[in-house]
């Protein structure tokens, strides 16, 4: 492998970049469509799509430079936990007139572009040829590490944006050949490109600083007799940037961290090694075609399916290890990527070692947690995160294997720039064998058109109906409240000031600023004596409306149309409100209305 001192090869004339844009083009329109990022014909995720558009709504409204969302989440302005370098841009293309539903998309064809970008200038950077390095950056954005993460947004865009990431890195650590001028460019890069990951996704942040560091080392490890002067350059500008984006994230967020999860937790999301021998169902058309997958379900493993579905890697960890013998062979730098292989994959285990464990079947409640006694050993990592900021509150252990994976391919990376002269074909086929292996199912394509037709129709259908009944202004409750992540979407629609708010963190971060009244009140609870409950709330000066949606405001955002699944229990509930003279109640289909009465009797029932 090249060694990050040297000077990045670039192609001599302009003809012979225009030479490769065809194929560029191909397959990147290939990647768009894999993700399912093609505005105006498909969207990458539902609910996590309605998520980031209520911030990017809001945002779009309050003006061009807002960066936080005042139409629910109240009474303060609301940050986004994370995701802000995906919703930011999704609210300046709302801002040109475009639809939401492609507004999304064309935000995340976007940054999916500057990762194929940022992906295809590192293998360029180690000598790789235009057309390879092309299906180098294909075979990283084909993971199912990358592409079925989508579903968690910004997440995904994060691990896409791993190899550009790093590539920045290997720009400083080349810097000292260059004047003055372009060198402070790329120390001026390097502390955006940190920002930009921090406000992307938090768990990429961290495995972004501990490979750069990783990358840092193994360049002063190289260095030799420069290492002292090279030291004296880049540890400072190393620990300063990271230092800067993450004091930055601290202060938009409003706190410096978050609670960390128990041990159990990591050890139900760690990666087993089952998962990374061997395929699971559902995954890849290609082993499952072969017969070569295995099927898991919830009901017998640990964590979710995001576990198990993404990190098979078996093929990719082989091709890696010929690329790090043959940059062995060849005296080239590969130590810090394999360091950052290693340490990914490792970490990705969580603090026990799993070999094919599967849930006992006497076991009761949630798959997230994995006690200790369930487990084969410890891995030695527990103290890690357990105690150290950053890696405490990485509760997905497995999401650690992307860093992993990253390590492994760039140590394919040698492997293409050392045969691409005699052994073309043979490697430009062995690249194209690990995309077409990591491909899903042609039904994903079908999917991803179906979140599209989803968010118009939420937009179309709920939003004017809720319209008829909710005034712009209107500061709103909706009861019983849950993770609502529908709010964030439809609030900024009709207008309104909702207290409510989609995602875990975001939620706790509201409810420190709610009414007395709302905090009061539990998660998923309906008042004790609500004749009373919601008097007091609707009597309170900074409270106007009270929404019971019969809809779960959660899943709808993820599954549309929903149904109205609350019904049975809330509607009987809203019955005896209606006998209540002090209050006036609206009961649509989906949801029912309350506010105090302005006039002895004040009940509506309508379509």
């Amino acid at each position: 492998m090249n060694s990050s001192t040297s000077q990045p090869t670039r192609p001599p004339v302009p003809a012979a970049r225009l030479a490769h844009l065809p194929l560029a083009i191909l397959l990147l329109l290939g990647l768009l469509a894999l993700h399912g990022a093609l505005p105006g014909v498909s969207v990458p995720t539902l609910g996590q799509a309605n998520w980031i558009l209520g911030f990017a709504e809001s945002m779009a409204q309050n003006g061009f430079w807002s960066v936080y969302a005042s139409h629910f989440g109240g009474p303060a302005p609301a940050p986004i936990a994370f995701g802000l370098a995906g919703a930011w841009p999704t609210a300046v293309v709302l801002r040109l007139g475009i639809a939401p539903e492609n507004a999304f998309s064309v935000m995340y064809a976007v940054w999916l572009s500057v990762a194929f970008y940022g992906a295809y200038w590192v293998a360029r950077d180690y000598r790789v040829s235009p057309s390879l390095a092309l299906l180098a950056a294909s075979v990283w954005l084909s993971l199912p590490m990358v592409w079925w993460h989508s579903q968690y947004s910004t997440l995904a865009l994060g691990f896409a944006l791993l190899p550009a990431y790093h590539g920045v890195v290997l720009s400083v650590l080349s810097a000292r050949y260059l004047s003055g001028v372009s060198r402070w460019r790329r120390y001026g890069l390097y502390l955006v490109t940190t920002v930009v990951a921090v406000f992307m996704d938090g768990y990429t942040f961290m495995m972004f600083a501990c490979g750069a560091s990783f990358l840092v080392l193994s360049h002063l490890g190289y260095s030799r007799s420069d290492w002292f002067s090279e030291a004296k350059r880049l540890l400072p500008l190393h620990s300063v940037v990271f230092a800067l984006a993450y004091l930055l994230f601290s202060r938009y967020i409003g706190q410096s961290h978050f609670e960390a999860a128990p041990l159990a937790f990591f050890r139900g999301w760690g990666m087993d090694l089952a998962y990374l021998l061997q395929p699971s169902a559902g995954v890849s058309w290609l082993w499952d075609t072969l017969n070569l997958s295995q099927v898991r379900t919830p009901a017998h493993h640990f964590g979710d399916a995001s576990v198990w579905d993404t990190t098979f890697f078996l093929p990719l960890i082989l091709v890696a290890a010929l690329g790090a013998y043959v940059a062995k062979r060849m005296q080239s730098q590969w130590l810090g990527w394999g360091a950052i292989a290693l340490f990914g994959f490792y970490m990705a285990l969580g603090p026990s070692l799993k070999v094919n464990d599967t849930r006992p079947d006497d076991m009761q409640g949630q798959p997230s947690i994995m006690a200790a006694e369930h487990t084969t050993m410890p891995t030695g990592s527990a103290l890690l995160s357990s105690h150290l900021p950053g890696f405490n509150n990485m509760r997905a252990a497995y999401r650690w294997a992307a860093l992993g994976a990253l390590g492994a391919w760039a140590l394919l990376l040698p492997l293409l720039a050392h045969y691409q002269q005699r052994r073309y074909v043979w490697v430009a086929g062995l690249a194209g064998v690990l995309i077409l292996s990591q491909l899903p199912h042609a039904t994903r394509w079908e999917q991803t058109r179906q979140y599209r037709t989803a968010i118009a129709d939420i937009r179309q259908t709920l939003v004017p109906a809720l319209a008829r009944d909710l005034s712009p202004g209107e500061k709103v409750f909706f009861i019983p409240y849950r993770n609502d992540f529908l709010i964030n979407f439809i609030a900024p629609q009709l207008g309104i000031n909702a207290y409510n708010i989609g995602g875990d963190k975001n939620l706790a971060l509201a409810k420190r600023h709610w009414p007395q009244p709302l905090r009061e009140l539990g998660m998923y609870q309906w008042p004790e004596a609500p004749e009373l409950a919601l008097l007091d709330m609707l009597r309170h000066p900074d409270i106007d409306t009270l929404v019971v949606p019969y809809l779960d405001m959660l899943w709808a955002a993820h599954i549309w149309p929903a149904e109205t699944t609350l019904k049975p229990h809330l509607q009987p509930q809203v019955e005896a409100l209606k006998e209540v003279e002090a209050l006036s109640v609206i009961e649509r289909n989906d949801y029912a209305i309350i506010r105090l009465a302005s006039a002895p009797s004040a009940t509506t029932t309508a379509p």
